[in-house]
């Protein structure tokens, strides 16, 4: 438990201040049913920081984040200009066109930047898990500041998203008081998109806002529901996320699906003129969706099914087809025969034949890094110390920083410490930042601590992580 607290307490810090602002923010975008808006403007600035992903920025220095914020603004000046009193066209559809243009810019920038893809998730899914504390108070005071601007301008943002026509026939400049509104918006954005990911900062919007709408009337109220849930569903999705080992912004979102449909069916409960009907009803829909889950699982299960997939294997011939491709004179092939791809049948072949460690050991300086990727998985599946004695050896040739991370994970899996000084052997400049990252990640798991280090710091900032870090390996 204590360990619990002491990973999750930065990411419950953020969740509650995220929650704080976007719950808030949620009921103007309900209010004025532009539900999307957020989601645009999250990729509009996740657009900004991929651009200067591509120019060579760290993702988290300021000047990504002006590049972000820049976007966002440019977004926000985009939604205030299209809202129109008689609407032709809806302005969620412009929302949707620009979330999907924005989107569609975003990957083939990636496209052209290293590690591009890798970046484009961390976009969507965030680093909550990772976020650390300065940044945590930072944003806050971003959001304090915006907070006090709404409050001093409340009377004119209600207006504008609750009472739409009268705003328009007191003569207010609804496009001006729309851009400022969507401007504050994009500061929050910008802030949020950097910790939590475009998916969870949607969700934090929207879900908290929805379900208070659905049993309160009063702002106050519907504000004290939005937050209440926002921040218990935080605090069940990051435990499920320590608990089963699952990706810490996912469970969040997956967490705050669950209480909306909690909520909604009891709103369905409540609202009903038959309540013992409506519940008799739900809970004969639970019952069918447990039977159509019980029988999946039993076709899936049966030996029709098997026979159907063994029918169709052209996966597994493909795997061949790549295993096959890898050259290495005759010892790839020898072991290969006959496995169709299979790792864990190549690796039975190598424990059986003759000087098969020393033949591997000679070969892996002369193997390209495709070569040495395939060997590692299959060095992963032996239990031996010839095995492991070869991961590290290959790891010590390799001149790719993924397969090296791959082989200190594999290593740190059997639980062997040599894989951590290849871990931190990844630390270094020349390094990609998001290697950089994930090596630090298996670093910080092994020593269940958190050493400081930001992978996308300069090497300046880290020296005195790097220094913690080794004198820590160096421990006995």
């Amino acid at each position: 438990m204590h360990e619990l607290f002491e990973l999750m307490a930065a990411p419950f810090a953020a969740c509650v201040v995220l929650v704080g602002i976007h719950a808030y923010l949620g009921l103007h975008v309900i209010q004025r049913k532009v539900i999307f808006v957020d989601l645009a403007l999250a990729q509009i600035a996740a657009l900004g920081g991929t651009f200067g992903f591509l120019l060579g920025l760290s993702p988290h220095s300021q000047t990504a984040y002006l590049f972000s914020l820049t976007f966002a603004v440019i977004g926000a000046g985009i939604f205030a200009v299209t809202r129109m009193r008689h609407e032709r066209i809806p302005q969620e559809a412009i929302i949707g066109i620009t979330y999907a243009v924005a989107l569609a810019l975003a990957i083939l920038v990636a496209d052209r930047a290293p590690e591009g893809s890798e970046h484009i998730k961390e976009t969507l899914t965030g680093a909550l898990l990772w976020v650390r504390w300065p940044t945590i108070i930072e944003t806050a005071i971003i959001y304090s500041l915006v907070g006090i601007l709404h409050f001093a301008l409340r009377k004119r943002f209600f207006q504008i998203s609750f009472h739409h026509d009268q705003a328009y026939a007191e003569g207010r400049n609804v496009r001006f008081w729309d851009f400022v509104f969507y401007v504050t918006f994009a500061f929050v954005i910008t802030s949020s998109v950097a910790i939590a990911g475009v998916l969870l900062v949607f969700s934090f919007l929207v879900i908290p806002a929805v379900i208070a709408s659905l049993f309160a009337h009063r702002i106050s109220t519907r504000l004290l529901t939005g937050w209440s849930v926002g921040i218990a569903a935080c605090a069940v999705g990051l435990t499920a996320s320590y608990r089963f080992d699952l990706p810490t912004g996912p469970s969040v979102v997956a967490s705050l699906g669950g209480a909306l449909l909690l909520a909604g069916l009891v709103y369905s409960i409540l609202a009903a003129p038959n309540r013992v009907g409506a519940m008799l009803k739900t809970a004969a829909g639970f019952a069918a969706i447990g039977l159509i889950l019980v029988g999946l699982s039993i076709f899936f299960t049966s030996s029709t099914f098997l026979q159907l997939a063994h029918e169709h294997d052209w996966e597994t011939e493909h795997d061949e087809e790549v295993a096959d491709s890898v050259d290495d004179g005759s010892l790839w092939n020898e072991l290969a025969t006959g496995c169709r791809g299979d790792n864990a049948c190549i690796a039975g072949n190598l424990q059986q034949a003759r000087d098969g460690w020393e033949r591997v050991g000679a070969r892996l300086p002369e193997a390209d890094t495709s070569e040495r990727e395939s060997w590692l998985e299959v060095l992963a599946l032996v239990e031996s110390v010839e095995g492991r004695d070869l991961m590290v050896e290959l790891a010590t040739v390799e001149t790719e920083s993924l397969v090296s991370l791959r082989a200190a994970e594999l290593l740190l899996e059997k639980d062997d410490p040599r894989g951590v000084p290849i871990a931190l052997e990844l630390l270094v400049p020349t390094t990609p930042p998001l290697v950089r990252d994930e090596s630090y990640q298996l670093i910080a798991q092994r020593a269940s601590q958190d050493f400081g280090y930001d992978a996308f710091g300069s090497e300046e900032a880290n020296a005195l992580a790097v220094e913690r870090i080794r004198a820590w390996a160096q421990q006995p």
